[in-house]
């Protein structure tokens, strides 16, 4: 008997309820989860991409759902602002009653509020089935990482969050309690749980989900990890729907192919693993080929025919079907940049020009699936397998774009010259731009991939000139990487004001008592470095200098050393005289850094002289990092001597990052040994960020290891700041708990307001308290600047007397040249009120030698001063005391 005209394999769709009859090697795991679900309010199924984690609950356990009179509701969420989670859970949870004829039963009014949360629906309603059974409807909600990547704000994904913590542990929530008290209204709620919520994501997100664990513990429980089949189950995939398709023999060449693994065999000991959507597909493709061969069975013949790239070219099949705008419409809006599914409105694709003809074929030909979500119909591909590829196409796509562009552009240049001279000239500017042209990229992020950095972000001049700090890379020739970076500000300067330090010190970390304190300040006059590169590119020397080029530290690569798909190299520090540059009063002496095959550092440890383990400026021994797909940081753990997890100095393991689509990190999360959320030594375990257009820094709130508000520094709850147009903070105000108003406090000041002059040197910063008057920080309300050729001529400061409410000059310094053109030091001093003041003259000559006299005054006193062999400073600073 043949097979030949039955549906055996399905590609990449989901299988669901109406093609359960199919839906083969995965009885164990159905009755795993059944059992879950059965015995647990909450389950949570995770596993990679393309396993089948969808098929495996809408074919496998939706039907024996509905057997125990469950009523499976399955929702994807719709991430807008239009329709809350909350309103698409239990409007489809209505839908899914009407649908098979159930019936919903008030039997508790309990606010009268016109939105329900989740709780309350299920809460005051009871469910039957048509045949007058009672249901539990199941909420499945699919595809939950979504939420993470696609939801717009974050104060509506931890309320959201909230929400499920209360529906799974039948806790009141907040409103409910305070609309009972305020009322007085006694409301009697059933302890039974007649819902069931099943959350299903990708692992890859699990650590997202992880975040909201200690808040909601409840999430850590019932969770079930779906892996890929074995070769006994890939089997019963092959064989069962196939019939007498497939014999034994094939089945097993077909699993050689797909895992590229020959050393196994049929005889129910599991030995490797199988993608079930690849083996899906790959059988799929497999008997189109039988069929257009007209052959009665999938032979090994076929197999080593049509096996190779049959995802490949079964996309690329595919959308040669549809037009290019349809192409690049689709891999534009329904993949994000960084590689995941996302969806777009079919009236959007329709506006833009897409025919609904080519989105047909797409959807028979099982490239993309147009669903009805929030009323609205949205085009998202089949399964995550096919991102990859589409991702693939669309690299490939701007650069032969890119391509073509070039080309035209060396088509109109042959118009003018011969083709004699054409082909000298572009030889000449290909030698030219591939060896000695050079490269400029200026960034504001930068991620270090090998020991080179790079930039992450790629600025135009005119937006570079709206940061606080960005970097110019340069290198010489079109290959390799970056050899020269430098850092600016907004106005064009050469700055010292950037985020990069060693690996052995931060230099504006004054906590770090253990860093030696004239290698710091060396290291803050670093705006400049130099990538040394050998034959093939690799790292040899990284040179750090100032901006008169004075050579301040080298830090001198070994040579690599490969150790299967990770290698090693060490590093050392040294001085201009290459002579060790000493960081820390307990020197390291050497640092082994392991990177990946990517060229990503995953691990920084250090020795000292002797080759022992020695503590860098967090008193850690070593730092283990992890890195997200596009290079930047993810994770950074301290180590100590034995290469475990520690508590540093900052009292936690290490940190989190989030970033946005721009690289600018929005969420930041200490964790401990363990993995937990902790605070820091400084009070807070949280810090989200916000941006202005340019990417500077507009807001920092600080939450603890509750994710509640709270006070960093003791002092204050975050921060709010204001740019100017070069990217300098014009105005910088602390917040309170609420995270909008001025903080109010006696300890610190609520508000800074600075002034630049055109090339950006501070000309007026002042203090205030949060009713806008004047506030003495450290003695000082008031300072007011004087540059010349950005070299300090004069500064004075002022002091808030409260009382008089006036500002009293305190300390006023100035440098002139007198009428012998030698440089004068004016000096005078209002001493904590007393009215000590004194007034020094001084002129230095050529070599910077003090020569003249100088004079200063106190009451009842004058003094005469000889400065040939003495230093005023210290005498003034003397009499002070």
């Amino acid at each position: 008997m043949s097979n030949t005209n039955l549906q055996t394999w399905i590609g990449l769709d989901s299988y669901d309820e109406q093609n359960s009859g199919i839906f083969y090697g995965r009885s164990k795991e159905i009755k795993e989860i059944i059992s879950s679900i059965n015995y647990n309010t909450q389950t949570i199924i995770y596993g990679p991409s393309g396993i089948g984690k969808s098929s495996i609950i809408k074919a496998g356990v939706f039907p024996k759902a509905r057997d125990n009179n469950f009523l499976p509701i399955y929702i994807r969420l719709i991430h807008n602002d239009k329709t809350s989670y909350t309103e698409q859970i239990i409007q489809t949870t209505k839908e899914e009653l009407k649908k098979h004829n159930a019936d919903i039963e008030k039997v508790l009014r309990i606010t009268e509020n016109d939105e329900q949360s989740i709780w309350e629906f299920f809460q005051s309603n009871v469910f039957w089935s048509k045949d007058n059974f009672p249901l539990t409807p199941m909420i499945v909600i699919d595809q939950f990482e979504e939420i993470f990547t696609l939801a717009r704000n974050k104060k509506t994904v931890d309320s959201f969050f909230e929400e499920l913590f209360d529906l799974v542990n039948n806790y009141i929530p907040r409103y409910v309690r305070k609309y009972i008290s305020e009322k007085q209204a006694y409301k009697k709620f059933s302890d039974e749980i007649n819902y069931k919520l099943i959350v299903i994501l990708r692992e890859d997100f699990l650590g997202k989900l992880e975040d909201y664990d200690k808040k909601y513990p409840s999430l850590k429980k019932n969770r079930y990890s779906l892996q890929a089949i074995n070769e006994e189950q890939a089997k019963d995939i092959i064989l069962k729907p196939g019939g007498d398709l497939v014999d034994i023999e094939v089945a097993k060449e077909i699993i050689k192919k797909i895992t590229d693994e020959a050393d196994f065999e049929f005889d129910e000991i599991p030995e490797i693993t199988v993608e079930p959507a690849l083996l899906s597909l790959f059988c799929t493709e497999l008997d189109e080929k039988r069929a257009s061969e007209k052959k009665s069975k999938i032979t090994v013949q076929l197999i080593e025919d049509f096996g190779d790239d049959i995802i490949k070219e079964f996309y690329e099949r595919e959308i040669s079907k549809v037009s290019e705008k349809t192409i690049e419409f689709l891999e534009n809006k329904i993949l994000t940049s960084g590689g995941f599914r996302d969806s777009v409105a079919v009236e959007d694709a329709l506006q833009y020009g897409i025919l609904e003809e080519e989105l047909k074929t797409l959807e028979e030909n099982r490239i993309i699936r147009i669903s009805e979500r929030d009323g609205l119909r949205r085009i998202e591909y089949t399964h995550d397998i096919l991102c990859k590829v589409a991702q693939e196409n669309r690299e490939n796509r701007k650069i032969n774009q890119e391509n073509l562009k070039s080309k035209k552009r060396g088509r109109i240049k042959t118009l003018t010259i011969s083709l004699l001279l054409f082909f000298i000239i572009v030889g000449s500017i290909t030698v030219y731009f591939s060896n000695y042209h050079t490269y400029v990229k200026y960034s504001s992020k930068l991620v270090k991939n090998g020991g080179f950095w790079t930039g992450f972000d790629d600025l135009s001049m005119s937006a570079a000139s709206h940061k606080t700090f960005y970097y110019k890379l340069s290198k010489i020739g079109y290959g390799g990487p970056y050899t020269l970076m430098e850092a600016y500000d907004g106005y064009g300067n050469l700055t010292t004001d950037h985020n990069i330090s060693t690996l052995l010190l931060n230099q504006w970390d004054d906590d770090d008592l253990e860093a030696e304190k004239e290698a710091t300040e060396k290291v803050k006059t670093v705006c400049k470095w130099q990538f040394v590169k050998g034959k093939n590119n690799e790292i040899l020397r990284e040179d750090a200098f100032d901006k008169n080029d004075s050579l301040i530290f080298s830090f001198t690569y070994s040579q690599k050393i490969d150790a299967g798909d990770k290698s090693f190299v060490y590093g050392r520090f040294t001085d201009s005289k290459q002579l060790p540059f000493k960081q820390r009063e307990k020197g390291i002496s050497n640092i082994r850094i392991t990177y990946d095959s990517t060229g990503n550092a995953l691990l920084y440890e250090y020795f000292d002289n002797e080759g022992k383990p020695a503590k860098n400026s967090w008193n850690a021994y070593g730092e283990e990092r992890e890195y997200y797909k596009n290079g930047l940081l993810k994770k950074h753990s301290s180590l100590d001597e034995f290469g475990e997890y520690m508590i540093d100095r900052a009292e936690n393991t290490g940190m989190i990052y989030d970033y946005n689509e721009q690289g600018n990190i929005i969420r930041s999360t200490s964790f401990d040994t363990k993995g937990n959320v902790k605070n820091v030594k400084d009070g807070y375990a949280i810090v989200e960020y916000e941006y202005d257009t340019y990417g500077n820094m507009t807001k920092v709130l600080y939450f603890d290891e509750n994710n509640q508000p709270c006070k960093a520094f003791n002092l204050i709850y975050g921060s709010l700041s204001k740019f100017n147009d070069k990217g300098k903070i014009i105005e910088t105000r602390y917040l309170d708990k609420d995270g909008t108003s001025v903080i109010k406090s006696e300890e610190t000041y609520s508000k800074i307001i600075k002034e630049y002059d055109d090339a950006g040197n501070t000309t007026n910063e002042t203090y205030w308290d949060a009713t806008d008057n004047y506030y003495n920080y450290a003695g000082v309300a008031k300072y007011l600047s004087t540059y010349s050729d950005d070299k300090l001529t004069e500064r004075k400061k002022y002091r808030y007397d409260k009382e008089a409410d006036t500002l009293q000059l305190t300390y006023h310094y100035k440098t002139w040249l007198n009428n012998k053109k030698q440089k004068t030091l004016s000096f005078w001093y209002d001493h904590d009120y007393e009215y000590i003041n004194y007034f020094e003259t001084a002129t230095f000559g050529e070599n910077g030698d003090r020569k003249s006299m100088a004079t200063y005054s106190y009451p009842g006193e004058y003094h005469e001063l000889n400065l040939e062999n003495t230093n005023i400073w210290e005498t003034i600073e003397n009499k002070l005391v």
